[in-house]
């Protein structure tokens, strides 16, 4: 069990008084989104993106809702559009 104010696995993660279903929130694109788009881990409220089995494909982006071989679009413009 972790010390007040702290969360993670390692209670690596301080919380800065939010609750852990605020943190997690951070790790969705929405309400109905899954978390890290099902591509990553939550850590601490951001995305931590896995590593792809597939030779050269990279997850990446805010939720891991990127990749550098199916280039969805993410509002309206390819991975978030130009950078």
């Amino acid at each position: 069990r972790c010390d007040t104010g702290y969360i993670g696995k390692n209670c690596e993660c301080q919380t800065q008084g939010r609750s852990s279903q605020e943190l997690e929130g951070s790790c969705r694109k929405d309400n109905n989104s899954i978390i890290c788009s099902g591509l990553g881990d939550c850590v601490c409220g951001q995305c931590l993106c896995h590593t792809s089995d597939v030779p050269g494909k990279l997850i990446y982006g805010q939720y891991c809702e990127c990749d550098t071989i199916n280039r969805e679009r993410y509002n309206g413009q390819v991975c978030g559009g130009p950078g």
